[in-house]
């Protein structure tokens, strides 16, 4: 593999074909399986797939910074839940923030994600991130992840889809998961799991209550709603504020501007 620097290119034929059929050919075609290794404009290490949406995805962290509207949310130190860390983009950033002695920890249930994630994490020698192959929701014991066959990488949910291939796995709820993890302390929770928000929240009772919480919620989709997850958030005591559809919650209790 070559490595050279991310420039986030938009390829001709994936506006010529339009989103659905590109990946869709893609998906079907040996240039799926191509894995490139590159640098991040950080320094950072990352192997990805050059014909997927894993280029979108760099383009969104590191070109349009999302999830990250708001600096005082990351801090040196810090332990950042990654709910939905796909091949670990996220988390490479974060951890130039963190630094060694932040911890990192990277929920990513889908197999072929989970596989370059570790290989991402070992390729930068980062022992801070710790990758855990488990879907979280409001239940223990297993289930089905439904993968779109199209975007290939992405869009992966535990709704039953019509045309999305199931492939069991492993679930557990948020709460759980820490009790095993025995985290001392959980300064932010970032989600993305594809509709799955209000399932992981109500499995998330007891985190939801630590002091000084932060989170960032990507809620792109029809159900649940941006606005029930906003609710659900204010519920349980956080102020809430929503951001090119992403809701940025925070504990009353900790300083900074995200209800301003």
């Amino acid at each position: 593999m070559q490595t050279k620097l991310v420039r986030f290119p938009t390829s001709v034929v994936y506006r010529a074909m339009g989103h659905e059929r590109y990946y869709h050919w893609i998906r079907r075609s040996k240039l799926y399986k191509t894995r490139q290794l590159t640098l991040l404009p950080d320094g950072s290490k990352l192997v990805y797939r050059p014909y997927t949406s894993d280029i979108h995805i760099m383009d969104a962290i590191y070109g349009d910074r999302e999830y990250f509207d708001f600096s005082e949310l990351y801090e040196e130190g810090a332990t950042i839940l990654d709910l939905g860390a796909h091949i670990g983009i996220y988390a490479l950033k974060c951890r130039r923030i963190v630094g060694p002695t932040g911890k990192i920890i990277c929920i990513e249930p889908e197999p072929e994600n989970f596989s370059i994630l570790t290989q991402n994490i070992r390729l930068n020698r980062y022992r801070n991130i710790i990758p855990v192959d488990v879907a979280l929701a409001d239940f223990t014991g297993r289930s089905y992840l439904w993968r779109d066959p199209d975007t290939g990488t992405l869009g992966h949910t535990l709704k039953r889809k019509m045309n999305y291939s199931p492939i069991p796995i492993s679930v557990t709820t948020l709460d759980n998961l820490l009790t095993g993890l025995k985290l001392p302390r959980v300064d932010l929770i970032k989600m993305d799991v594809e509709g799955s928000e209000l399932l992981v929240l109500k499995g998330a009772q007891k985190t939801l209550s630590r002091r000084n919480l932060r989170m960032i919620i990507s809620a792109e989709h029809e159900t649940p709603s941006i606005d029930e997850v906003r609710k659900f958030v204010e519920s349980v005591g956080m102020e809430a504020r929503v951001i090119r559809k992403t809701v940025y919650a925070k504990k009353q209790d900790h300083r900074s501007s995200v209800a301003r």
